[in-house]
C-alpha cells in the first residue's frame, strides 16, 4: 500500500484491500479525510473513473503532453538509407564478397543443378540440389 502524510488515518480512508485494487469511492473517502485534516487533494478524484479497470478508449495524439512533438521528430515510416549511412555495412559486404571470391578461387567454375537424383557420374565443378 502506498504511503500517505502521517496525519491521515489511512486505514480509515483505504478499508483492508488485500489485492491492492483501490476504487473510486475509496479515492472519494481519501479525499474528504484529506479535506477534513486541512490538505486540498481534489486533483487525486478529478476524472476517476466510476469502475476499474475503466473501459477501453482512445485519446487523440493532442491529448498526450508533448506526443505530437516527439512524433515529429521521428523517420518516416517508409523510408531508406545509402550503404555508407549504415553503420559498418559497406565492410560487411565487403567482406562477403571476397569471401565469395575465395570460394569460387578455390572451386573453380560454380555451376549449380537442380535434381531428383544425383547422376552416377556428377561433374567436379558442379553443385546438385537434390529435390527428390
Amino acid at each position: 500500500m502506498p504511503t500517505y502524510p502521517s496525519d491521515i488515518d489511512v486505514d480509515t480512508a483505504f478499508p483492508d484491500n488485500t489485492a491492492g485494487d483501490i476504487s473510486a469511492e475509496d479515492m472519494r473517502t481519501f479525499q474528504k479525510s484529506m479535506t477534513a485534516a486541512g490538505k486540498d487533494y481534489t486533483a487525486l478524484t478529478e476524472n476517476v473513473p466510476s469502475e476499474f479497470p475503466p473501459a477501453a478508449h482512445t485519446h487523440p495524439t493532442s491529448e498526450v503532453t508533448g506526443l505530437d512533438t516527439a512524433l515529429a521528430g521521428k523517420a518516416p515510416t517508409v523510408h531508406t538509407h545509402t550503404t555508407a549511412q549504415v553503420t559498418g555495412l559497406d565492410a560487411a559486404l565487403q567482406a562477403q564478397d571476397d569471401a565469395t571470391s575465395d570460394l569460387e578461387g578455390q572451386v573453380g567454375v560454380l555451376n549449380f543443378r537442380v535434381v531428383e537424383a544425383l547422376p552416377g557420374t556428377p561433374d567436379a565443378d558442379t553443385i546438385y540440389f537434390v529435390t527428390g
